[in-house]
This record gives structure tokens, sequence and C-alpha cells, in this order.
């Protein structure tokens, strides 16, 4: 009867597994700043979307003030419901209409499943930009179903507008 059950348990295991290949779409998609809205065939999507920061502008009239804003790619299911989350923060320093670099990049990730993990995210500053990269996975059993590629930035010109 043991034997009977571990050989049944094989076989289910072993289905499964093949089952879950044939419909796996291995699917690897890059999201980048450019994107704002990517349909997924099922039924989800995927936006990128600017949250629109704050500037902090210096005491006394100085033309020198601090911009604050992030940008988010976010995952939903068809149902509307969030699976998971990318945001890149970026903190710049501006003189207007002189100059503006990016003093601070940092990022935060939020998954809302079990199945979707994160990997290789980071976040850098470099001129006047924040850049931040990272992958998503989807996994089942092991076996990725779908990859998500993350790779963008985050600007601000000498006027402290951010795109």
């Amino acid at each position: 009867m043991k034997k009977t059950l571990i050989a049944l348990f094989l076989v289910l295991t072993i289905t499964s597994l093949f089952t879950v290949s044939a419909f796996a779409d291995e699917a690897e998609l890059k999201v980048t700043s450019s994107t704002e809205y990517i349909p997924l065939p099922d039924g989800g999507y995927i936006v990128v979307v600017l949250n629109g920061g704050s500037a902090e502008a210096a005491p006394g009239g100085n033309r020198s003030y601090t911009v604050n804003d992030s940008k988010s790619v976010m995952r939903y299911n068809a149902d509307n419901d969030l699976i998971w989350q990318y945001t890149l923060y970026g903190t710049f320093s501006v003189e207007y209409g002189v100059s503006a670099v990016c003093t601070n990049a940092t990022y935060s990730t939020v998954s809302n499943s079990s199945f979707w993990t994160f990997s290789d995210c980071s976040a850098t500053a470099s001129g006047n930009t924040a850049y931040g990269a990272g992958t998503v996975k989807d996994k089942f059993l092991f076996i990725t179903l779908e990859t998500v590629i993350i790779d963008i930035h985050l600007t601000c010109d000498i006027y402290g507008h951010t795109s």
C-alpha cells in the first residue's frame, strides 16, 4: 500500500510538471520608462506611472531647491488587483534655469503574491537622472512562467520638471 501511494504521488507530480510546462509561456517582457500601459494575454496589465513629486524651495528666495519624485511599475491581474510594484525614488538638487543633479536614488518593491519574486533590483543616480532596474519572475513548482525585466529612469530638468 505504501509503495502504491508513493508511486501514485510521483506520477501525479510528474504529470503536473509536464502540464504546467505545456501551458507556461515562459514569456520575457521588458518594461522601460517609455512604457505606459501593457495589456497582457491573461487580461491583466502593467502600467508605468510618474507619481508627481514635491519641490522644496530654499529659504530666502534662493533659486536652489530640492525636488523629490518617484516612478512606479505596477502589475495588475484581470480583476484589477495589484500583484506587484517596483518604485524608483529620486532626489534632485535644482538651481532654477541652470542645473539639475540627481543626488540620491532608491527603490522599493511590493509583492502581493507568493508566486512573484523580485531579484537583481537596483537604483543609481547619475547626472540629472535616477535609474532603476530589476527582474520579477512568476514561478510555479520551480518553473518560471513569466519574467518581467524592469529598466526605468526618472529625469529632472533645469526647471524642476520630472519625467
